[in-house]
């Protein structure tokens, strides 16, 4: 898959996403806040890079009805999973993991995912 698709991706995933937290009008009484935990920086002009050009294109399409956030430079393993646990306190609503050694959480967030 071509970087740029995989940004358009991302970004596709990402607004299906917000439009489901969104809801009707009526519901949405604060905004959502998506973010992105990235292995490596965002400077190497690889995968992270293409990560946060999708971020970049959801800030884009939904400007101030959304709040972003990210971090670079997440090394796989326990540090992972101290950054997504503060990710998740301080609000997050979608966080995107960006490498395959994040994708396996502890046991502890499979005990407060809904069966």
């Amino acid at each position: 898959m071509r970087l740029s698709a995989l940004c358009k991706l991302i970004a596709g995933s990402a607004l299906t996403a917000l439009l489901a937290l969104a809801g009707p009008p009526a519901q949405a009484q604060t905004k959502p806040k998506v973010s992105f935990v990235y292995v490596g920086p965002i400077g190497d002009h690889g995968w992270s890079y293409q990560h946060h050009q999708g971020l970049q294109a959801i800030k884009k399409e939904f400007g101030d009805k959304i709040d972003t956030n990210y971090v670079e430079n997440v090394p796989e393993g326990p540090d992972a999973e101290r950054v997504i646990d503060q990710l998740a306190a301080s609000g997050s609503s979608i966080i995107f993991t960006t490498s395959f050694g994040f994708m396996n959480p502890p046991s502890r967030w499979r005990r407060a995912t809904p069966t």
